[in-house]
């Protein structure tokens, strides 16, 4: 095997990696503003995958089309946990414990609901591509991956920018430090909550479509997918965002690296352990003491 081949997996792996991240960070978004995780982030991206595979179809949409909408299921659907689930907790308790039986219960939903309508059938995207795999000289490139990589990779810039230059962001960064000095200084802390978990819920729509393309759609992909975004939170520190890009992109690399290794049926084994030695060395995640404090 030449230099090309171990190209080709980087690749994959970085591209695995990018669409961990795009899950990683809405999931770190939430908990840097309400300090508890949302295991409900796994169903809230498996809903806005099929809405995004049957309004494709439906309308005969393209893939640029089709993110934009599920991106937008995703972000409505994500504010419909938080008014049920979280919304009266935030008023009413501060009981962490409540915010992850919540947070599981709602997840559990949303999964079952998908199970109980599509259980019995597996989807597929339509085939955005007209030429799927692309050679440049002795590498061959899936598009998908390529694709998947720069989208994620513009997503993550712009939360970025909307993070550091803009009113919306400034006052998510103030309520992620102190939600009361945030609301005295006039902050509708209701609003930034309802904002950040709209962008949030677009991240998981957005991961929920190249999920799609990649895999046959199952319900199971939300279980699967809020394990490994929080495998990513954990290792990354929860509650830092440059800490959960870190992280993903490691986790893609180890995860194709396990697969060829050890074969895809288990890679997650190989993956798993990974994350017990590497927490073994550093268990307060590559973010250090800050995500150590918050957590």
């Amino acid at each position: 095997m030449g230099p090309s081949y171990y190209i080709q997996l980087l690749i994959a792996g970085i591209s695995n990696g990018a669409m961990y991240a795009v899950i990683a960070v809405g999931w770190a978004l939430i908990f840097s503003i309400l300090k508890f995780s949302n295991f409900a982030h796994g169903g809230t991206m498996v809903c806005a995958a099929y809405a995004g595979m049957f309004l494709s179809k439906a309308l005969g949409l393209n893939l640029w089309q089709t993110l934009v909408l599920a991106a937008l299921c995703g972000g409505l659907i994500n504010i419909v946990v938080e008014l049920i689930s979280f919304h009266r907790l935030r008023r009413k308790s501060k009981n962490m414990t409540l915010f992850f039986v919540s947070s599981i219960t709602m997840g559990m939903l949303l999964q079952n609901i998908i199970a109980l309508k599509f259980s019995g059938t597996y989807y597929a995207y339509p085939s955005f591509f007209t030429q799927r795999f692309q050679k440049i000289g002795n590498l061959s490139f899936d598009m998908a991956n390529l694709v998947m990589l720069g989208v994620s990779a513009a997503a993550i810039l712009a939360l970025i920018i909307v993070l550091k230059y803009t009113r919306l962001g400034i006052s998510i960064r103030a309520l992620s430090m102190d939600a009361r000095t945030t609301s005295l200084m006039g902050v509708n802390v209701n609003r930034v909550v309802l904002a950040t978990f709209f962008v949030a819920g677009a991240l998981a729509g957005i991961a929920g479509v190249f999920v799609g393309i990649r895999t046959s759609l199952t319900p199971q992909i939300g279980s699967l997918y809020t394990v490994k975004g929080f495998m990513v939170c954990v290792i990354g520190g929860l509650g830092s965002m440059n800490g959960a890009l870190f992280a993903a992109l490691i986790l893609g690399i180890v995860e194709t690296a396990c697969g060829v290794i050890m074969g895809t049926s288990l890679a997650p084994v190989g993956t798993f352990i990974f994350m017990l030695v590497f927490l073994f060395l550093r268990p307060q995640g590559l973010a250090g003491n800050f995500a150590t404090e918050k957590a």
